[in-house]
């Protein structure tokens, strides 16, 4: 399935991940329907309206559950239509059956309030995703420069300043969050990525390193925190999970190697696949 319009999405179990991501930016409203539902005629003409007119208040993700029953499964869908709002990632409300145009304008206005922050996170979002990360960055410290308490555009600018390798950069935004939001899930992943990122050496060296020298440890931990800096976290944990089992390391740097791997799994986040492979592989080290 592909994108109708900027605000309105065909979702199916291949791009099921990526719209929950989304969620993180701007609202998203899952739209369960089918083509035989006389109520979903109804309704979904009023939603589309509704994202067209809102111009990136919310996104809606419409679900023919005929073509993805799976999804419906895992939302445990009864009856169509139905409605669920996607925040952060969690399910925050929604309904089932047909809504009076004000009952359902209330529900928008709880739900995806609107404003310049999601126009702005829309906007960065589809610049990242067209390639134009310098203009994104441009974008969204123009915003924070008028809307310097916004916590959120601050978190999305200082992760895709880390994505960038502007670790120096990220760091200085993220230490203007408000230090109400730093303890959060999300600030945290964010806070370990560039920490990760800023303390990755230079690859090649640090290979060339470890050819002349096995035992250069401190290498070998600099070379598994630039590979999971890098994308390839089972390769950085596996790197530094053997530095923990290796009998000659000395107890600092199997401290440190425990260290890196927990900053890891906090980059990671708590969903993340790899990282829960590795959690285990370390507690079964650690207990052993």
């Amino acid at each position: 399935m592909s994108e109708t319009t900027n605000w309105i999405l065909d979702v199916g179990i291949e791009n099921f991940e990526q719209t929950i991501e989304r969620s993180r930016s701007v609202p998203v409203l899952f739209d369960f329907w089918a083509p035989w539902c006389e109520p979903c005629k109804e309704l979904g003409p009023k939603l589309e309206k509704a994202a067209q007119e809102g111009g990136g208040r919310f996104l809606l993700a419409k679900v023919d559950i005929d073509q993805n029953a799976e999804l419906a499964q895992m939302f445990r869908i009864q009856g169509i239509p139905a409605v669920l709002a996607v925040v952060d990632g969690k399910i925050a409300d929604g309904f089932q059956g047909l809504q009076t145009d004000e009952d359902l304008a209330a529900f928008l206005d709880k739900i995806a309030p609107g404003g310049a922050r999601s126009d702005v996170l829309l906007e960065a979002e589809s610049l990242v995703t067209q390639d134009k990360e310098e203009e994104a960055v441009q974008l969204l410290e123009g915003f924070l420069g008028e809307n310097p308490g916004d916590g959120k555009v601050r978190l999305y600018l200082a992760g895709l300043l880390a994505d960038r390798g502007q670790h120096a950069e990220a760091r200085k935004v993220f230490e203007l969050l408000p230090e109400a939001e730093r303890a959060s899930p999300e600030a945290r992943s964010i806070l370990a990525r560039i920490e990760l990122g800023a303390a990755a050496g230079n690859r090649a060296e640090l290979e060339a390193r470890i050819a002349a020298d096995p035992m250069d440890f401190e290498a070998r931990i600099e070379l598994a925190k630039t590979r999971i800096a890098a994308g390839q976290a089972g390769d950085g944990l596996e790197g530094l999970l053997e530095l923990l089992q290796e009998e000659e390391a000395p107890d600092k740097v199997r401290r440190d190697a425990k260290a890196s791997m927990l900053e890891a799994f906090q980059m990671l986040g708590m969903e993340d696949p790899v990282a829960n492979e590795y959690r285990f592989k370390l507690s079964m080290v650690v207990f052993a």
